[in-house]
């Protein structure tokens, strides 16, 4: 049976959105407007994931 700490979980979650954003902006770096919607895109997806993880009543 796994176990998850949920800090780590959370600090894994956002540890994922600074790479997904810095790969977006290497990305797409030519387009700029594109680059910020595809980055609010990507914080809007985590943040969600993260309440779902708060929420799940994960014991720490």
């Amino acid at each position: 049976m796994l176990v998850f700490n949920k800090a780590d979980l959370i600090s894994n979650a956002e540890n994922r959105l600074l790479t997904k954003r810095y790969q977006a902006m290497s990305i797409v770096a030519k387009d700029p407007e594109s680059t910020i919607i595809l980055i609010n895109k990507l914080t809007d997806r985590l943040s969600h994931q993260m309440q779902h993880l708060r929420a799940s009543g994960i014991k720490d």
